[in-house]
Formats: C-alpha cells, structure tokens, sequence
C-alpha cells in the first residue's frame, strides 16, 4: 500500500512538473510570437508617426513639382522622401496638421506598388534616386529558427532562472499561480565555536547531554553493541536560561555542523505553504551529516485544548513532524497547489541527524503540580511537604509533556528530557561581566568611543542581577534592564563635557522606575 501511494505520489509531482514547463513554454511562444509581431510593426516605416498614406497618382504629381528626393521600392510599397521644407497637411483628425520636412522631422510618403514603366522613366526624368533594399537570401528553416524557436528557447530559460532564484530567496514556487512562499528562517553554522564552558550553569542539562556527545564522538563504540543515536533531546525551561546555546555547545562539543529553525515555522510548512523550505533543510542537513537540527518553540506546536476547530497548528503538525524524527527515508511535503489538494512528496533521510528541541512550555507548572498533588488537603500533604514549589519544573516527567498537549509519540521521540534550571545570581552576574562580549564591557566600550570613561558601582550591577530574577527575565532581559538604564545617558553624555560617568544605584532605580516596567517582563 505505502509503495503504491509513493508511486502515485511520484506520478502526480511528474504530471505537475510536466504541467509547469508546457505553461512556461505556452508563455514563451507567446510572448516570442508578439515579440516578432511587434518588432515587424515598428520596423515597417510605413507604421512610423511621421509616415502618410496618398495616391499614387499624387505621388507622381509630387515627383513632377520636384518635391520628391528619394524613393525606395520596399516590399510591395513605394516609400517616398520629400524634399527638405517641404510641408505635408493631414486632413485625417479632426483638425488639419501640418508637418514640415527637416533633419529632425522626417516624412515619409507611402502607396502600394503598381509596375509602371513610365513611373521610373518619370523619376529619371526629374533626377529623383530610387533604389531598392538587398534581402539576403535565406533558408526558411535557419529563418525560422531564428526568429522563433531560439528566442523561445531563451525566455524559457530566463523564466526557469528567475523562478530558481525566487525559489531559493522565498521557500520555493509551486508553480504557476501556485502558493508556496515562507517567511521561515533557517540558520546554519558549520562551527559554532560554543562549547559547555561558554554556558553558565545547567550542570544537570549537560550531563544528560555528554552521552549524546560522546556517541557523536564514537559512534563505533556503541553501533558495535547494537545502540543507536538517539534522536531527539528536548530542553524544557523558561526564556533566558540558555536553551539555543546549550544546544550550540553540543553541536560545538561534537564538532558538527548545527541548524536551527523554529516550532511555529513548521506549522506553514505543514499545511503546505512554503513546504520546500522543509526539503531544502534537510538536503543540506543530509549533505553534512552527522549534525545537529535545533526546532525552537516546540511548545508551539501543542494541541490546543477547549477547541472544536480543527487544530492545524497543534497535533496535525505534530504528527507530520514524527517522521522526521524518526531516522529514515522519509515523505516530506515540497510544495501546494491552490487547485489541488494533493501534495507532492520528496524523499529526504534523516539518518545520523540528531533533533534537539526546546521551549518554554509556559503553563506547564500547573500539570506538574497536579500530578504531585500539590494543592491537594489530607493524605495528599505528605508528598506535597518536599517538593519545592518555587521550582516545580525540576520534577518534570514525560507524562507533564502529554498534558500539555503533545502528543505520546513525539514525546517518545525524544528520549532525552532535561530540565533548564533558572539561572541564579551568580550566573547572571558572571554573564553580565565576565565574557568578551559582556553586556556591560560593551557599553563601556561605547561610551569609550566618545571619550567617557563608564564605570557601575558594584551595587548597581546587583540590582540589575536582582531585577532580572524579580521578573523572571533570565539571562535574556539583563539588555533589557541596562538599556531601560542606559538609554538616556547615551544620548546626552556626548554633547557634554564629561570625560567620566559613574552609574549609581539611585540613578539606576530613578530610570527603571520610569521605564515602561510591563514592556521589561514581557521580554520573558
């Protein structure tokens, strides 16, 4: 059954491939075929602005005043040069117009061709040169080659180029009239120089993940004994505890490549709109394997509760996203059609790719507590007595995943389940020192570049540490804390005299209470 539904899906991606070149090609003929209908109306001086049907027995008048210079026989038309100033009235419009015969006007005179031999002995009587264009002979074929099939061939290949270009910039073309542009965003780093000891803290989260390392490190210890690369790890903590970066020092450990996409792009790749940028991330993934494929915002993706509308967002793409993770040749979507339905299937392989997700999972608190009976009276204050409510997401479980609206078998995708602890003072202290790239050596470095020498007090970068804990920000919303500090001193300090500025503690507390404190805890 599965072979007979690849087979058709091959036989439908081929019937529209096939449909998408004969449009191109239809379109191309076309627009050669007004091309060269064009090009001859133009070139034919008897179509010009400043060319005028008359009689021929007008023109042989014209030639007998002497007010004819040239003629030319073209075709089956005579096409008549007056002499400079001679001045031509057309009487066709509404109005008479007249047009004078100069270097910067040209008129031209035209009539049909009537075999007269008196006609040329009248020219050569009044001295006017006549003469007749030489036409190369030429095959029909080479002719018709020429004129039609070689510019035919030339716009379906610019129109195949300018469709691979925006295919590439966009997420892909479905074709004609066809939906298919994505606005998701993929990363890719073929080192990211980021080992565990640029990340602080999480001492438990990198243990669970050095087996992982260790396997991509050696894989023939393990394959020897029949042990597989697990595929998935799943990193669970709130914004700012360092989940994209602990993710980065794996792939830094392994020394593998590492990409990055987010939980909700997916949701546009699964329902078909800009799906090809799913094929096109697996095609390179599979091209460096083994690596590493970081999906954020996995929580995204949950199944909504409390619904009756279909959930395209929540368990459909759940269930389109296990068989990425489960390390074969597998069907991904490439791409919709508004008019059809079905979509057409590309096989990617997954092998030796290992999936690390994350996400915030906001709310999950909840399902923990309800497991541990936390609230519970009675019988249940036994077990409630030590746990630590304060930080309930340490005794997360598989089980807590499920009631938060993923589905078992993603969760039984990812077999490595590790918690991200929030960060404590002196690791946020310690970020915001001691690295290269420091929060606070950076504005330092700033206020250097106009002569200002920065300096905070210890207490002040305390207060910071503590704000950012008061509203859960983690790591994340220290910019946010020194910006709503800094912000106004950056402005004015250069256009004083100033060559020192010390950051106080009440001077920090005066501008975060006028700093918009709602903006600052939505950062988290």
């Amino acid at each position: 059954m599965d072979s007979k539904n690849n087979k058709n899906n091959k036989n439908s991606k081929n019937n529209r491939n096939l449909r998408g070149v004969l449009v191109l090609l239809a379109w191309a003929v076309v627009l050669t075929i007004g091309f060269n209908y064009f090009a001859a109306y133009t070139g034919n001086a008897a179509n010009k602005a400043t060319s005028f049907e008359v009689d021929f027995s007008a023109l042989a008048d014209l030639v007998r005043e002497d007010k004819i210079a040239r003629v030319e026989f073209e075709n089956s038309q005579i096409l008549a040069t007056p002499i400079d100033g001679y001045v031509y009235t057309d009487e066709s419009g509404k109005e008479p117009k007249t047009y004078t015969n100069s270097e910067k006007t040209k008129v031209i005179l035209y009539t049909t061709q009537i075999n007269s031999n008196n006609f040329y002995d009248l020219l050569d009587e009044h001295h006017v040169a006549y003469t007749a264009p030489v036409v190369e002979q030429m095959s029909p074929i080479l002719h018709f080659m020429i004129s039609y099939i070689l510019p035919t061939i030339l716009m379906l290949g610019a129109f195949l180029l300018v469709m691979r270009l925006l295919s590439k910039s966009s997420g892909g073309i479905g074709g004609i009239g066809s939906v298919g542009k994505s606005n998701a965003k993929v990363y890719m780093e073929k080192s990211t120089g980021i080992t565990f000891k640029d990340v602080a803290g999480q001492d438990e989260a990198k243990e669970s993940l050095e087996e992982i390392i260790d396997f991509l490190h050696n894989p023939g210890k393990y394959t020897a004994i029949g042990a597989k690369l697990p595929k998935g790890a799943l990193l669970v903590g709130s914004p700012g505890t360092g989940k994209t970066l602990l993710a980065k020092a794996v792939a830094g450990e392994a020394n593998v490549p590492f990409f990055s996409i987010s939980g909700s792009d997916f949701v546009e790749m699964f329902v078909g709109v800009g799906a090809s940028r799913v094929r096109d991330l697996f095609k390179e993934a599979a091209k460096v394997a083994p690596c590493i494929i970081f999906i954020d915002e996995i929580d995204k993706i949950a199944k909504k509760k409390n619904t009756n509308q279909r959930d395209v967002s929540g368990e459909a793409v759940q269930q389109g996203m296990l068989k990425l993770l489960e390390g074969s040749d597998i069907e991904v979507p490439v791409g919709a059609n508004s008019k059809n339905a079905m979509v057409p299937l590309e096989t990617v392989n997954t092998r030796n790719i290992l999936f690390i997700c994350g996400g915030a999972f906001d709310g999950i608190e909840k399902k923990i507590a309800q497991r541990l009976n936390t609230r519970a009276m009675g019988y249940g204050r036994m077990n409630a007595d030590s746990v630590d409510r304060n930080n309930l997401m340490q005794y997360l479980m598989p089980q807590d995943l499920r009631s938060f609206g993923l589905i078992p078998e993603l969760v039984g995708r990812l077999p490595v389940l590790t918690y991200m602890e929030p960060l404590g003072r002196e690791a946020l202290r310690s970020i915001l020192t001691q690295p290269k790239n420091a929060i606070i050596k950076q504005y330092e470095k700033l206020f250097e570049m106009d002569g200002v020498k920065l300096v905070f007090d210890d207490e002040v970068l305390d207060y910071i540490v503590d704000k950012a804990i008061e509203y859960r920000l983690g790591a994340r919303g220290l910019r946010s804390i020194c910006e709503a500090i800094m912000m106004d001193t950056m402005f004015d300090i250069p256009s004083t005299d100033a060559r020192k500025f010390t950051v106080t503690l009440p001077y920090a507390k005066k501008k975060i209470e006028k700093a918009n404190i709602l903006e600052l805890k939505q950062v988290g």
